[in-house]
């Protein structure tokens, strides 16, 4: 599994074996034990245009201030950057 974020310092603390002991120590160590249940997790550093989609559903869920599930759809406010990212004209 590939694991992609343009957030340098998430990485290098999902890549450190030692104990973080940053104010986000528990959400580390919980994706770290996450991606122990996984087989071959790579983590890899994008740039945020190639990490859009992201940054856009973040956007988003801060202007609504609500959480959603969207299940076999993409949601109406990132769906030009969906094509996008997919190529599709």
């Amino acid at each position: 599994m590939i694991m992609e974020s343009d957030c340098s310092s998430c990485l290098a603390a999902l890549g450190n074996q030692q104990i973080d002991r940053s104010i986000h120590a528990s959400l580390v160590q919980d994706v770290k034990m996450i991606m122990t249940m996984l087989e071959n997790v790579c983590l890899v550093k994008v740039t945020r245009e190639q990490n859009r989609v992201a940054q856009e559903l973040a956007q988003h869920a801060r202007r609504v201030c609500s959480s959603a599930i969207w299940l076999g759809s993409v949601p109406n406010c990132i769906e030009h950057v969906v094509l996008q990212d997919c190529n599709v004209t």
